[in-house]
C-alpha cells in the first residue's frame, strides 16, 4: 500500500459513506503523521466532520486539487 512519504505534494479525497467528502493535503496530513503511514490506514482512522463515522467508504490519490 502507498506510504504517505511518498506522495508528500499530491492530495487525498476522502468520501464517507453519508456522502460527505473532503480533500486532504498530504503536506498537511505529514505534519501530524507518520511518513511510513499508509494512505489505507489513515483513510480507516479519519472521522467524518459531518456525520462522526470513523473510517471512509472510498479514497483516492490525485495530484492536483482544482479550486473553484
Amino acid at each position: 500500500m502507498t506510504k504517505l512519504g511518498v506522495i508528500e505534494t499530491n492530495h487525498l479525497v476522502l468520501e464517507c459513506q453519508c456522502g460527505h467528502s473532503k480533500v486532504v493535503s498530504v503536506a498537511d496530513l505529514l505534519k501530524r503523521l507518520s511518513s511510513e503511514m499508509t494512505v489505507k490506514e489513515v483513510a480507516s482512522r479519519a472521522k467524518c466532520s459531518h456525520c462522526d463515522t470513523q473510517g471512509v467508504e472510498t479514497f483516492r490519490i490525485i495530484t492536483k486539487v482544482n479550486a473553484t
